[in-house]
């Protein structure tokens, strides 16, 4: 799925979220923590849908030690990595039932979500001594994790403990489509174009706690 056929998916979302706030509605704010992917949004619910914004967060550190022993000596080798990833996205989801103003309740729902993202990412290297960054390696990861376009499809539910406050549960797919071009210095010519495409299809489970002012 390119960018120009995304478009006007973006601008439907962005139309449902204007036409909602409008209505007689409840504003909305979700938090869905997680292992290493953690997520928060608002926005409004009005009869069936709730559409709104939203920004997911992922983190990443990994650090390694390598030793080696020659005769009496000893030399050691520490590389850190750490990553952050930032997805602002555009998420609706649909409930087949209306809320009702009664006790506890199931809403069923189907949702769908438009993210980008963005991606920062930093490699250091030492020897006991000596630290440096490997900056060559951080562009190359940075480009891949920037710039991208994805979304998601899913089924849930809220179960309704009162009118403001749910407790709710998604399961779904996450696809996300990007690319990067690389300018590359040849031998027999100035340089040439690398071009890799991106496209990636992962399911998910969350759970989430939602709540309506």
């Amino acid at each position: 799925m390119s960018k120009k056929m995304m478009t006007p998916l973006l601008i439907t979302m962005v139309a449902l979220i204007g036409s909602t706030a409008w209505a007689d509605a409840q504003f909305g704010f979700s938090v869905k923590p997680g292992m290493s992917l953690n997520a928060v949004q608002f926005g409004y619910k009005a009869d069936n849908l709730f559409a709104g914004l939203g920004l997911e967060f992922a983190s990443l550190s990994v650090s390694s030690k390598v030793k080696y022993e020659y005769g009496e000596q000893t030399y050691t080798y520490t590389t850190k990595v750490g990553g952050n990833l930032f997805m602002p996205q555009l998420g609706a989801r649909y409930f087949f039932v209306k809320n009702e103003d009664k006790g506890s309740y199931v809403t069923p729902y189907i949702g769908t979500s438009l993210f980008y993202t963005f991606g920062k990412v930093s490699i250091s290297e030492s020897d006991g001594e000596t630290t440096y960054r490997d900056t060559t390696m951080e562009k190359t990861l940075n480009d891949v994790l920037s710039g991208n376009i994805g979304g998601t499809l899913g089924f849930g539910g809220e179960y309704y403990l009162s009118n403001n406050f749910s407790i709710g549960g998604e399961f779904g797919i996450r696809m996300l489509f990007g690319g990067t071009k690389t300018k590359v210095p040849d031998y027999y010519y100035e340089e040439y174009t690398l071009t890799n495409n991106l496209g990636l299809g992962v399911t998910y489970t969350t759970l989430g706690l939602n709540f309506y002012f």
